[in-house]
């Protein structure tokens, strides 16, 4: 035993690092693992805290979607009155809720108020109001017909020659634009000719108006043809006198300009319109020349005029 000891010492006695270099190491390793522990606990708890996070912003949405949602309500003037509307007024025009002309948002305060009640407004089963009803612009072979309504409508014409105008069987021309002023221009008319006419127009709720029969005249086509002067002559030539006639294709005044110079001056005629037209000159002199020219005018003021010709009076 005493010598066990002894060997002992010695070794320490010689060997001290390896004592020591065994303690470290043992230090070294428990140093290691608890580090390692450490890091573990970390990577625990900032898994555990995203976790927590992303459950409390998941529940924080939730409650957002739970909650209504804030609605715009509106202050209208409509044909029917004042009426109150939200904001979903604005998609549909034709819906009972539908925004008037003149609109104006209510405050978030004063709003708050309407968020539990439905707006409602009465249904419209009003006729439009036809005015200002006119036919302008009249031509030949065309009109303008031209209305306004009270609210916003479509608009159509129907005419026809007769009267009354059966709106079934009339001639139609209109339009599906909702408008407040209204104008169609009717063509392929006939000249000088009587139409009777009446006009419809329909709101956006299906309600009609017709408007009482009116009528309009077409004018002529204005004439800017000259009359044709044919078969012209001169006939009973005496010493002093002559007769003068020629034909029109039109009803005309007639004229006889006459005269010794090879440009006449004298003249005598009438207003009167007629188709055939014959004069007497008197007063003429014994074997001399004359000259003619021929006037004939037709209501429009449309001048026909011959060339010059020439006889001769008897002894």
């Amino acid at each position: 035993m005493k010598k066990f000891l002894i060997t002992i010492l010695f070794a320490s006695m010689f060997s001290p690092a390896l004592v020591f270099a065994d303690n470290k190491s043992e230090k070294k390793n428990d140093n290691g693992n608890s580090g390692k522990s450490f890091q573990m606990v970390q990577h625990r708890e900032k898994d555990e805290k995203e976790k927590k996070d992303k459950r409390e912003k998941e529940n924080k949405k939730g409650e957002q979607n739970n909650q209504p949602k804030k609605v715009n309500y509106f202050l209208c003037k409509t044909d029917l009155g004042w009426n109150v509307v939200p904001l979903e007024g604005i998609k549909n025009k034709n819906s009972n809720n539908a925004l008037g002309t003149s609109c104006w948002k209510l405050p978030h305060g004063l709003a708050k108020k309407f968020k539990n009640l439905t707006s409602t407004t009465t249904p419209d089963t009003l006729a439009p109001v036809i005015s200002s009803l006119t036919a302008g612009m009249l031509a030949p072979t065309s009109v303008m017909i031209s209305w306004n309504t009270n609210e916003l409508t479509t608009g159509s014409v129907y005419f026809s020659t007769t009267t009354p105008v059966n709106t079934n069987t009339a001639t139609t021309l209109g339009t599906t634009t909702l408008s407040l002023a209204h104008a169609l221009n009717l063509t392929a008319l006939f000249p000088n000719t009587t139409y009777y006419f009446v006009v419809v127009s329909k709101d956006g709720a299906n309600n009609t108006a017709t408007s009482t029969e009116q009528s309009f005249i077409t004018p002529t086509i204005p004439d800017t043809i000259a009359p044709i002067i044919s078969g012209f002559s001169v006939s009973g030539i005496a010493s002093t006198t002559a007769n003068v006639s020629w034909n029109t294709n039109e009803l005309t005044t007639g004229k006889v300009y006459f005269g010794t110079m090879t440009l006449p001056t004298l003249s005598f005629g009438t207003t009167t319109l007629s188709l055939a037209h014959a004069f007497g000159l008197t007063g003429l002199t014994a074997s001399t020349t004359y000259y003619l020219m021929l006037e004939s005018k037709d209501a429009s003021n449309n001048t026909a005029t011959s060339t010059i010709s020439s006889f001769v009076t008897g002894i």
